[in-house]
């Protein structure tokens, strides 16, 4: 009986992830048809003068590009925000910890939910490819809308050192 109920569970499982893997894929598909719609919507004219004359698109697109971000930009938290555009801002993970005032463990964490948030599959993969994702978006208007400038860190000056450790931090006492 118990092989039965191994079985079972492992169909379940199998047939959970592939019903992941079918919603994954549906919603990315909505996303673009989202995408092309929202284009679509802001180019002017029919749609037969829109498949032979040029059109604005790269305006249209840039704003349906810009959509999407802030879309996914909203589902960030302010913490997760900071750390995102912290890297984006060149720092490393160390000195947004210690800007921050939070560990490097949690920087990584956060980060890793902000580029899972983003669509994007690593650092090095949102500095190559990405570094002027937040340029179409306006410094005021970024820290209106999320709450926190893109550029919150100073900006000429270092990052704090780290805090001394205390001695029980260390493991010793200080004589």
């Amino acid at each position: 009986m118990k092989t039965t109920m191994n079985k079972v569970k492992k169909n379940d499982t199998q047939t959970l992830q592939q019903q992941i893997t079918a919603l994954t894929a549906r919603v990315e598909s909505l996303e673009a048809a989202l995408g092309r719609m929202y284009i679509n919507a802001q180019a002017p004219g029919d749609d037969a003068a829109r498949s032979t004359q040029p059109r604005a698109p790269a305006t249209a697109q840039a704003n349906a590009e810009r959509e999407i971000l802030l879309m996914k930009l909203d589902g960030l938290t302010l913490k997760r925000n900071q750390i995102f555009t912290a890297t984006l801002g060149g720092l490393s993970y160390d000195e947004i910890a210690n800007l921050m005032q939070i560990s490097v463990s949690t920087v990584k964490i956060q980060f890793k939910h902000a580029l899972d948030k983003m669509g994007i599959a690593s650092r090095q993969v949102l500095l190559t490819n990405h570094p002027h994702m937040l340029d179409p978006i306006g410094d005021a208007e970024y820290r209106k809308r999320f709450g926190v400038s893109k550029r919150w860190w100073p900006v000429n000056t270092q990052a704090p050192k780290p805090r001394p450790r205390q001695a029980a931090d260390r493991g010793k006492s200080s004589s």
